[in-house]
């Protein structure tokens, strides 16, 4: 079905097995608010003992500031499964710019490398030449 779209007739039901967990994680949104509560099952960085990120900055009494997620135009979401404590990680889009999603990555101390699967709703300057998606 390269380059067309499936017809309710053509889509076939997938069996789901159950999960013990799943984890979304946004990477990426148009906006980042690093002072945002806890909002239902919503948990932002920074709350509930998770300390924000923090980096380097000599004109603050401190010597550091926050490290702020980048907000950019676009969405990524890292989504988390786990089943018999095993987890498996599939990123969901990946934004606009390449350095956005990797630094936010940085930033929640995520790993690219532990990505098993990238779906792609368009194609984006992160996405393989030739690709579609």
């Amino acid at each position: 079905m390269t380059g067309s779209v499936a017809t309710l007739q053509q889509l076939q039901a997938v069996a789901l097995e159950p999960v013990d967990a799943v984890t979304v994680t946004i990477l990426i949104d148009n906006v980042s608010d690093m002072l945002l509560e806890d909002q239902g099952p919503a948990k932002r960085v920074g709350d509930a003992g998770r300390p924000l990120p923090q980096r380097p900055l000599g004109l603050f009494e401190e010597g550091e500031t926050v490290d702020e997620l980048q907000a950019e135009h676009g969405f990524s979401a890292l989504v988390t499964v786990t089943r018999h404590q095993r987890q498996h990680r599939i990123l969901f889009d990946a934004a606009v710019t390449p350095d956005g999603l990797v630094e936010n990555m940085r930033r929640l101390d995520l790993s690219p490398g532990d990505l098993e699967v990238m779906c792609s709703a368009t194609a984006t300057a992160t996405t393989p030449p030739g690709s579609t998606g």
